[in-house]
């Protein structure tokens, strides 16, 4: 039975991932919750587990088990016995068996490669079952002939990171250029190996040991702490020195020098107005205590990362031997699953690319781990009685094959049977023969000749027809009956094929036609508008990943561009829509053919139809903007409404500095903060500014709301700066620290106070700066907000004038801002800059206070 689409189709995919959803292509963060909660930092995060490994405990019983599987002996098992198969896997056990050896010294100075031979490697790859992953960098070597590993060098996994793709996940290399998302590495170049303890979710980092080892371990060490204190308190007796009542402070110093000199000297000499005595701690607790929790640690360790606790927590002197061969077996399965787990990776990437890259139509070997106790030895003594009962009651007897693979027995080969004269017929008996009877020329009983056969209707052609299609071809009028078929058959025949060599012409630009969806090519890269789905083979972004029918009423139409470059015909919009036919076996689609004369003109037809229609991200539209370069004027001119909020946030977000952009993309910056930031008119300096402003402010744990950004973009530009000296451990320096940040804090408070001041709207809504600022069309938010009078618009309308300009209302901010950092009551600061305000304000505008 052949398989459906949905079966081929995977449903579960990182792109609709509900769970830990991928919203851009940000960084893909363990989901390790001990990392999480005590890892301290992505980059030292991992640092926790690596200080378990020094735990000597720990230590020996993760080297227990590392050396459980480096111990074995490998073997490179071929995929057949073909010729080429057979030669693969010699090639694949001399590259493995010769790694790192080749490694050159350099020529000037004495050097060392810290990568080792297979082993070595495999051992690297082991740290996994720690930490979760490893990564491993191959080197790659050629000496003309065959392309194989030079060296593999084991690689910190701080330095990666993951990020997300349609089915698989992507390793990147953190860089200073790229320290977040990290740089793409290319294919065939890294080992990865994952351990998985027991996750829940799936996670490119894995989910190693040390998430099962960190409380016994942390546990164990303030036990320990604690242990050491314990000791140091009771193991001595504690010195106590009387001296006389009026006693000077000279005199008790060298008493106290006294008391510390007798933990170390052997005597010491005391005048006889001075008393030393000795205090005895009295205890109700042991040092058992202490020990017993240490060993319980120990135990949970040795368990977790072991699976038994017999060959590490032997207690007493005896022994149970029952326990250590059930240790044993534990042991044994949990190697051997590490080896398979181990090897299976090595057969998916290191011995199929070597196969690639020298044999690519040979079949890839495997590469396992010996483990020659798992395999049962039969009593071939009880097998060989079972035998020959077996022989003796059936009369039949084995065959060579299964003596030979059952005992391992060999047999010489029989020798060949000489012709006996004496059993060849004799000539007389054949002269003498009946030749009406079928006779076996060859002396043999049961043979045959063969009858003649005989046409019924007289033909020389024998009954051959009759016998086969049941009617007689001889007959001339039957034959030009078949020849008759024969060429009607043919006709067709041909007349098929020429219609399969000619093409139809292509469609027209602009016509609307029902094509197969395997007739359209898909190129994301080219023609997807949306950020998420260039990533994609199909260039969907899940968007239609729930629906089980296509319905042709539902989908519309697709746009489509027949490339003249090689005559197929792309998808423009309608990645999702085309995906879906395809994944549901429909079996045409609506499409649109477009009038552009080449991909880019395409491309943009695609993105603008689908911000007109609203679909899309704001980052899809920045994006495409930042791409073409196209302006709000251009958008308007080719008919689309700028009241689209799509179109608005998009046209913003592409006015961003690039390094900004990306942040957005990565999910480091909100959509809507980055809206505010880019619609600020600020140039990319000023940008970056405002940026590491509030960066530096979210370092501080300070809540930053965009009214708040809104303000700072304004302050940018105006806020004043002053000199302040700071001091740490390598002496003195000059800073330069601005007021920005508590003078937007202030405006925005201010602003906020003032839309609900009723009183001063009278004032200043009756001014004749008022009058000016309403006449040149730049009252602010009374088409867009019914919240605020006229009156309240206007008097906001003219603080936001004020508070950018040289006027005592950006003199007052500043101010007020320069005693917030000095280490004013920020409470106090607004009351007083309020009253300034409204104080100031009437005056400034024309009215009366």
């Amino acid at each position: 039975m052949a398989l459906s689409k949905e079966h081929k189709t995977q449903y579960v995919r990182i792109v609709n991932d509900v769970v830990h959803p991928s919203y851009g292509f940000g960084r893909i963060d363990p989901r390790d919750e001990t990392l999480l909660t005590h890892g301290g930092g992505w980059l030292r995060s991992y640092d926790i587990y690596e200080n378990i490994a020094r735990d000597p405990h720990a230590y020996a019983v993760l080297q227990k088990r590392y050396m459980a599987v480096i111990g074995r002996e490998w073997e490179v098992v071929a995929a057949s016995d073909r010729a080429i198969d057979k030669k693969a896997a010699d090639m694949v056990r001399y590259h493995l068996a010769n790694l790192a050896h080749r490694f050159e010294e350099e020529e000037d100075e004495a050097s060392i490669s810290l990568a080792g031979g297979f082993d070595q490697t495999c051992l690297d790859m082991m740290k996994a079952v720690l930490y979760g992953f490893s990564v491993g960098e191959i080197i790659w070597g050629q000496d003309g002939k065959e392309t194989f590993p030079l060296e593999i060098q084991d690689c910190d996994i701080r330095r990666f990171s993951f990020t997300p793709g349609d089915r698989m996940y992507k390793l990147r290399l953190l860089t200073p250029a790229q320290s977040f998302t990290g740089e793409a590495l290319p294919a065939k170049k890294f080992l990865i190996h994952r351990f998985n303890s027991g996750g829940l979710s799936p996670d490119p980092h894995g989910l190693g040991l040390g998430t099962r080892l960190f409380y016994p371990n942390f546990f164990k060490r303030n036990a320990v702490k604690f242990w050491l204190t314990f000791s140091d308190k009771w193991a001595s007796p504690t010195a106590v020195g009387k001296h006389p009542r009026n006693a000077t402070d000279a005199e008790k110093d060298t008493l106290m020098q006294m008391l510390q000199a007798i933990a170390t000297d052997s005597g010491i000499v005391i005048p006889d107005t001075v008393a030393i005595d000795f205090l005895e701690a009295q205890r109700s607790g042991t040092v058992n205590t202490y020990q017993e929790l240490v060993s319980f640690c120990n135990s949970e360790i040795s368990k977790a990362v072991l699976g038994e606790t017999g060959s590490t927590d032997q207690q007493g002197s005896g022994g149970s031997r029952a326990r250590d061969q059930v240790g044993n077996e534990v042991r044994i399965e949990i190697a051997k699953a590490d080896a398979d787990l181990l090897c299976e990776m090595i057969n998916r990437t290191l011995v199929r690319w070597i196969c690639q890259f020298n044999l690519p139509d040979a079949t890839p070997p495997k590469v396992w781990r010996k483990f020659p106790e798992l395999l049962q030895k039969e009593d071939l003594a009880a097998r060989a009685t079972r035998d020959n009962t077996i022989v003796t009651m059936s009369g039949r007897s084995l065959t060579e094959k299964y003596l030979v693979d059952t005992y391992g027995v060999e047999f010489e080969p029989p020798e060949p049977k000489q012709p006996n004269p004496d059993d060849a017929p004799n000539i007389q008996d054949l002269l003498s023969t009946d030749l009406s009877e079928p006779l076996d020329y060859r002396g043999v009983p049961g043979k045959t000749a063969k009858k003649k056969r005989v046409c019924e209707k007289g033909y020389s052609c024998g009954d051959t027809c009759i016998a086969r299609s049941k009617k007689c071809i001889s007959e001339l009028n039957a034959q030009a009956k078949a020849y008759s078929d024969f060429l009607a058959k043919r006709v067709a025949e041909l007349e098929a094929q020429l219609k399969a060599t000619i093409a139809p012409p292509p469609p027209k630009p602009g016509t609307v036609a029902e094509i197969s969806p395997s007739d359209i090519q898909v190129d994301p890269k080219r023609f997807q508008y949306k950020v998420l789905g260039e990533h994609t083979k199909t260039g969907e972004v899940g968007s239609l990943s729930g629906v089980r029918k296509y319905d042709p009423n539902l989908a519309g139409t697709v746009q489509v561009w027949i490339d003249p470059a090689d005559g197929k015909t792309y998808v423009v919009n309608g990645h999702n829509r085309l995906a879906l036919a395809n994944r549901l076996g429909a079996e045409k689609v609506t499409v649109r053919y477009l009038d552009v004369k080449d991909a880019v003109e395409a491309r943009s037809v695609g993105a603008l139809t689908n911000i007109a229609e609203g679909r899309g991200t704001p980052i899809d539209a920045a994006k495409f903007f930042k791409d073409t370069g196209l302006t709000k004027e251009d958008i308007e001119a080719k008919g689309i409404p700028m009241r689209e909020k799509i179109a608005q946030d998009g046209i913003a977000l592409s006015k961003l500095e690039d390094s900004l952009f990306r942040r957005v993309i990565d999910g480091e910056m909100p959509v809507e903060r980055a809206t505010i930031i880019g619609d600020s008119g600020l140039d990319h300096q000023q940008q970056r500014s405002l940026v590491n402003l509030i960066d530096q402010q979210a370092k501080k744990r300070r809540n930053i709301t965009n009214e708040v950004v809104r303000e700072l973009a304004d302050s940018v530009r105006s806020a004043s700066q002053r000199t302040e000296t700071q001091f740490d451990l390598f002496g003195s320096s000059q800073t330069v620290q601005d007021n920005a940040m508590e003078r937007a804090t202030l405006a925005a408070v201010t602003r906020q106070r003032l839309s609900r001041e009723k009183k001063l709207f009278g004032t200043v809504g009756k001014s004749k700066a008022a009058e000016d600022l309403e006449r040149a069309g730049n009252v602010i938010d009374v088409q867009t907000s019914q919240k605020l009078s006229r009156e309240a618009a206007l008097t906001l309308g003219i603080f936001d004038q004020l508070k950018n300009l040289s006027s005592p209302v950006s003199a007052a901010l500043n101010r007020a801002a320069d005693r917030i950092v000095a280490g004013e009551s920020a409470k106090k600061v607004q009351d007083d800059l309020y009253k300034e305000i409204t104080t100031e304000l009437p005056k400034l505008v024309g009215g009366k206070s």
